[in-house]
């Protein structure tokens, strides 16, 4: 069996096991992490412009910790919604186009 049937049958049949093994940490505790942070994010925005949108809100639920830390960054020089907006557009985008979102 290939390295790479390996880690697909081990993906499959024991997902939290392999997820913590090529994660270097518990699922738990990465879902924990990923729960504050974002939590934290829409409080921040919420104080700083209002209301968020629902469809905004969801955008932001799909980020993975790494955008969500970038997120926490780039807020602090958001003048208006659309510049949330227009930051979700391109994390979406690389996301999507790029494949790095697997273990969001």
């Amino acid at each position: 069996m290939s390295y790479d049937n390996t880690c697909k049958y081990l993906a499959e049949k024991y997902p939290a096991d392999f997820a913590r093994w090529l994660l270097g940490s518990e699922t738990s505790d990465i879902q924990a992490k990923k729960q504050e942070a974002l939590q934290l994010i829409l409080r921040l925005l919420t104080r700083r412009f209002g209301a968020i949108e629902p469809e905004i809100e969801q955008q932001i639920r799909t980020l993975s910790i790494t955008q969500l830390e970038e997120l926490a960054k780039a807020l602090l020089d958001f003048s208006s919604q659309s510049d949330l907006v227009d930051f979700l557009q391109k994390s979406l985008f690389s996301c999507s186009s790029l494949r790095l979102c697997a273990f969001a």
